[in-house]
C-alpha cells in the first residue's frame, strides 16, 4: 500500500487486487494494471477510482475471470457540504470544508474514461456490465508489442464495471 499525501492518491497491489484512487491526473503503473484517466466533466482525475481484482479467489497473474471496477466522484443523493473546490481557485483538486446532509441512496457516480491495460499473459475477452453484474456488450480491445491486453473505457460503454 502506497498513500501519496501530496500527490492526493493512495495505492494497493496485492496479489489479487490492484487499485488506486484520489488525484488520478497521472498515468497509474502498477505491477498488472496501467492506467491513463481521459477528461470527464470539470477536472481530470479528481474522486476517481480504478480497481481490478481477481473474481475466482487466485492471483491475478493466474486469474481466468476479473473484475474492473471504475468510478469517479460518488456521493449519496442530497449531499450537502460546504465544500470548496480549490480547483476552481488555484487550479488543484483539493478540497476543504463541512457536511451538513451526508445524504441518502442511490449513490450518484460519475462515468470513467481513459485507457486501460492489463498487463497479464491470456486471451482474455472484456465485457461491460450492468449494475447487476449482467453483460451489456464486449469491450474491443488490442494488444500491445508485450502482449499486454488494451481497451478504451468510455461513456459509450455505459458501465463502471467490466468482466475480464
Amino acid at each position: 500500500m502506497e498513500w501519496d499525501i501530496s500527490e492526493g492518491t493512495f495505492e494497493i497491489e496485492t496479489d489479487v487486487v490492484q487499485a488506486a484512487t484520489g488525484v488520478l491526473d497521472k498515468p497509474i503503473d502498477l505491477t498488472k494494471i496501467y492506467f491513463e484517466n481521459g477528461m470527464y466533466t470539470d477536472v481530470k482525475g479528481w474522486g476517481t477510482t480504478v480497481s481490478l481484482m481477481a473474481a475466482d479467489g487466485v492471483e491475478i497473474e493466474k486469474s481466468e475471470k476479473m473484475l474492473l471496477t471504475t468510478v469517479a466522484r460518488a456521493v449519496n443523493t442530497k449531499f450537502q457540504s460546504s465544500q470548496v473546490r480549490y480547483d476552481r481557485i488555484l487550479k488543484s483538486p483539493k478540497t476543504t470544508g463541512m457536511i451538513y446532509n451526508a445524504g441518502e441512496g442511490p449513490v450518484m457516480v460519475e462515468s470513467v474514461t481513459g485507457k486501460f491495460v492489463l498487463k497479464v499473459k491470456g486471451d482474455f475477452d472484456v465485457f461491460a456490465l450492468s449494475s447487476s453484474g449482467e453483460r451489456l456488450h464486449e469491450i474491443t480491445t488490442t494488444r500491445s508489442s508485450e502482449g499486454d491486453l488494451i481497451f478504451n473505457i468510455s461513456k459509450s460503454n455505459a458501465s463502471q464495471h467490466y468482466e475480464i
